[in-house]
């Protein structure tokens, strides 16, 4: 985050967004808490969109409805995990178990009407 928000500065703002990886949906995998992060970012010159990715889909809504409130001018992007792949696994440097390749469509409904503009799977 502080990486992005040094480069925005930098090169003046090009267009971008800021996916934050996250351990629950309210704390970033480093235990940082979600609004904080995205309060640090939300008016940075450039930045479009904020949100989630690599996380586990269960904290989709939580994390949606966090940026949406803690940034209602920017679009929100979610790409959670279960792309077809599975889980990274950093030990092994490799993906483990396969995913199912997708979410239902209520899933994605219900994160898209929780305030999700960008949504991968």
């Amino acid at each position: 985050m502080e990486a992005i928000v040094a480069l925005q500065a930098e090169l003046g703002g090009p267009p971008c967004w800021v996916s934050f990886q996250c351990r629950s949906g309210s704390e970033l995998a480093d235990g940082t808490p979600l609004l904080e992060a995205v309060a640090a970012v939300r008016e940075v010159a450039g930045i479009r969109a904020v949100g989630t990715n690599c996380v586990k889909p269960e904290f989709v809504e939580e994390i949606v409805r966090a940026c949406r409130a803690a940034a209602p001018s920017l679009a929100v992007v979610v790409y959670p995990n279960d792309d077809g792949r599975g889980e990274w696994d950093a030990e092994k440097k490799e993906w483990g178990k396969k995913g199912t390749g997708g979410f239902p469509a209520e899933t994605v409904r219900r994160w898209r009407d929780a305030g999700a503009n960008l949504i991968g799977t």
